[in-house]
């Protein structure tokens, strides 16, 4: 099949991990023998553009705001209806190069609706693939044509849609998936730190990594391990990302500061994929405390396959990676005693370290591969 890839950012232009998911859905169907051609913008702020060709992607589509320090929005009319007009003629453009068999969309903010009646009316199958628990647009610019259908990332985020008339009970749940043979010791070469005793020698090693915003629920994390010190419990805690709310970090250095507690936490910064599957085998645990409904957390995925425990709040889709007491442990929403309560349980008994380690890469392979969610699409746009 030949497939066009509509989205709004590309890698290495990316926020988090729905951005590198349509990328990885692009590589996944590339591996299953299709040929993907993705349309993008180009935003430059976030990092910049690649002085290597990029023959299959275009970065051509305009946006109706900026992911620059936060999200803000062109409210200007005419404006937002030049931008409109720009995107259907660089698509139509492109519908009209080739023979298309298909039509992938992920992740439409700041391009919006607009462009759905251009893409509808070719009668190509056109998979709108939604990676948040709500939605790209009102429900009442949801094209009526059967050629279009609404994909979501997780079973929650089905009934989010559904709840707010957006999905139907119908509708298909495909996980966004890891590219798990990216991680662990095979792709790294790198061994686990032994189990940890919770000693100053011999501290818990605690992942985090995600973007530095409140919603990602971090402070619940820092709030944690101090408690744990005071418990007589040395930690040892990595942090990766970048910092998407201004002085949030600063906020969190202050409070470490206070309880003395800096020379156990580094914040890494932002990593790239390679960076990520050696920072993982650097830990124990991978600690998920996100206070905001997640759609999927693929970083999950990806701790999973690289060999560590979880432990996390479990909030909207990403409760469905984790199985209690099998692959780790889920601790209440914004609840720092909990936290430091499901940690200490990993302390006291260190075999269920290697033992949700073990089951979650399994897990991970089985269930949550790129290349697994890519012949679902493969599938879904055959039928």
């Amino acid at each position: 099949m030949r497939l066009l890839l509509i989205t709004n950012l590309y890698p290495p232009q990316e926020l988090g991990g729905y951005g590198r998911s349509m990328a990885d859905f692009a590589w996944g169907l590339r591996e299953l023998g299709h040929s993907v051609e993705v349309v993008c913008s180009d935003a430059p702020y976030l990092k910049k553009k690649s002085n290597q060709f990029e023959p299959t992607t275009h970065r051509q589509l305009q946006l109706k705001g900026s992911f620059q320090k936060g999200v803000s929005h062109i409210l200007d009319p005419f404006e937002r209806k030049k931008i409109d007009l720009h995107n259907q003629t660089i698509l139509k453009n492109m519908l009209g190069k080739y023979h298309w068999d298909g039509i992938l969309i992920g992740n439409l903010d700041l391009i919006e609706h607009e462009i759905l009646g251009i893409l509808t009316k070719t009668g190509l199958p056109i998979i709108h693939h939604i990676g948040f628990t709500s939605p790209p647009f009102d429900p009442i610019y949801l094209p009526k044509e059967k050629n279009y259908k609404v994909v979501s990332a997780s079973k929650a985020v089905k009934e989010s849609l559904i709840s707010l008339g957006f999905a139907q009970k119908n509708s298909p749940v495909i996980y966004p998936g890891a590219r798990v043979e990216l991680f662990g010791k095979k792709a790294t070469s790198r061994e686990l730190p032994k189990l940890p005793t919770g000693s100053i020698n011999n501290p818990i090693c605690i992942a985090y990594a995600g973007l530095l915003m409140t919603t990602k629920g971090l402070h619940i994390l820092i709030e944690a391990i101090i408690k744990l010190k005071y418990k007589g419990i040395s930690t040892r805690t990595l942090i990766a990302g970048a910092e998407f709310q201004s002085g949030y970090r600063k906020d969190l250095e202050a409070f470490l500061s206070t309880h003395n507690m800096k020379h156990s936490v580094s914040f890494t910064g932002e990593l790239n994929r390679n960076q990520l599957a050696r920072f993982f085998r650097l830990n124990h645990v991978f600690v998920f405390p996100s206070i905001y409904p997640e759609a999927f957390g693929i970083v999950q995925a990806e701790a999973m396959a690289s060999g560590l425990a979880l432990i996390s709040s479990g909030v909207g889709g990403s409760k469905e990676l984790v199985e209690q007491g099998v692959n780790g442990l889920l601790f209440q929403q914004g609840n720092s005693d909990d936290l430091s309560k499901q940690l200490s349980c990993l302390v006291d008994k260190p075999r269920l370290i290697k033992e949700f380690g073990d089951r979650g890469k399994e897990i991970a392979e089985e269930k949550f591969s790129v290349i697994a969610s890519a012949r679902k699409l493969e599938i879904l746009f055959q039928k």
